[in-house]
Order: structure tokens, then C-alpha cells, then sequence
């Protein structure tokens, strides 16, 4: 049985910190959430070949190799999937909406600001699974119980 624990964020986000995640918890996240995932603050650290980038002015394009970086970006459900891999082993910030955009950066927001700005976008799961450096805690969170309760009846 994994550990974990059920909370009410602000007495209307229902919330389970789930130690050591479970792959299969993470998969089910993204089967339960939005058709838009934004995932913020993916850091690469001297993976050569993982991220092409080309920075072009004017009539000039180069291709560096990356050696560090740190970004968000928006990717649909199936591509979010696609790479579980990576999520569960490197970990990630992932948020699960409708709106095909969120104009400001979510993770930087305080927790009651981030979720009264995150009604506007139609969210329906935030998962915030720590890298295999951190306290193993991550945390799963939803304007919407039965999502919460889906996932729990998996890690009971």
C-alpha cells in the first residue's frame, strides 16, 4: 500500500500527497485531466540530444547544443503520456486545463492566488512530482473530488 494523505485546500481544492508516487498514479492523472498540460520549470542538466534548438537573426541560424536549461511549455494529453518516462523519473509541475493558454507563469503564484487565478482556465488536475533528489512527496490537486477520489481508490 503506497502512502499517502487527503487534504481540502482553501475548504474547495481537494488535495493527496502521495509519498514515492506510483507511475501508474501518474498515468491515471493524465487519463482523468484536461485535454491541455502545461509543464513549467523542466530542467535539463547535460542530456546532449535531448533538445534541439535553432536561435536565428536576421539571416543567420545556428544550432547550439544545450548544455543546461530550464523552461515551460504546453503539451496535449497524449504527448504529456508519450513521455510518462521522463515525468516519473525526472519529475515535473504539470497542470491539466482546457484553455489552450495560461498567460503567466502558475508555479510562481502562491498557493491561494494560484488556484482563485487558475479558475479562469477551466483546470481540472494540478501534479507536482518532486525529481529523485527531493523528499519523495508529490501532490496531486483538483477543484473536482470524484478526480481525487478516483486516484485515491487506486492507492488503497
Amino acid at each position: 500500500m503506497t502512502h499517502y494523505r487527503r487534504t481540502l485546500i482553501q475548504n474547495k481544492y481537494h488535495s493527496l500527497d502521495i509519498f514515492e508516487c506510483p507511475n501508474e498514479i501518474i498515468l491515471l492523472c493524465a487519463e482523468l485531466g484536461s485535454s491541455f498540460v502545461t509543464i513549467e520549470n523542466y530542467t535539463h542538466f547535460r542530456k546532449e540530444g535531448s533538445l534541439n534548438i535553432t536561435l536565428i537573426s536576421r539571416n543567420i541560424s545556428v544550432n547550439p547544443i544545450a548544455l543546461r536549461y530550464d523552461f515551460d511549455f504546453l503539451l496535449t494529453r497524449d504527448e504529456f503520456v508519450a513521455l510518462h518516462p521522463i515525468w516519473n523519473a525526472n519529475g515535473c509541475y504539470a497542470l491539466f486545463h482546457e484553455e489552450s493558454n495560461i498567460p503567466f507563469k502558475i508555479s510562481s503564484l502562491t498557493e491561494a492566488a494560484r488556484y482563485n487565478a487558475l479558475n479562469n482556465f477551466m483546470w481540472t488536475l494540478e501534479l507536482a512530482v518532486p525529481d529523485s533528489a527531493s523528499d519523495g512527496w508529490s501532490r496531486i490537486t483538483s477543484p473536482k473530488a470524484s478526480l481525487i477520489e478516483s486516484i485515491e481508490s487506486l492507492l488503497k
